[in-house]
């Protein structure tokens, strides 16, 4: 089985949603969006580690809700670019080696 790391660009703050809230903390079900997500990722044996880039203004709160549940996986929260690409180029930088 290979092993793989997973890069979750969690850069959206719904400005086209018109939220008061980012996306990713949008709550669903009594959890937010992101916990979902880390769930259905949890759940794929192939992927190793997860790396989600987080815009700086919402890093604390990123951190906060992956503390507030329990994952397996090992899970780095980094800030995120300007640009899609940035983040992309950023969440690279940390994959372990070992995975490449």
């Amino acid at each position: 089985m290979n092993q793989v790391s997973m890069i979750l660009l969690s850069g959206g703050i719904g400005t086209r949603m018109r939220l008061n809230t980012p996306k990713q903390f949008l709550m669903i079900g009594g959890k937010p969006m992101i916990v979902h997500v880390l769930e259905k990722v949890e759940s794929i044996d192939d992927i190793a580690e997860i790396i989600i880039t987080s815009p700086r203004d919402y890093l604390d709160q990123t951190v906060e809700v992956i503390h507030d549940h329990q994952f397996l996986k090992p899970i780095k929260v980094i800030e995120g670019g300007a640009t899609r690409q940035e983040s992309v180029f950023k969440g690279l930088q940390l994959v372990t080696r070992e995975l490449w």
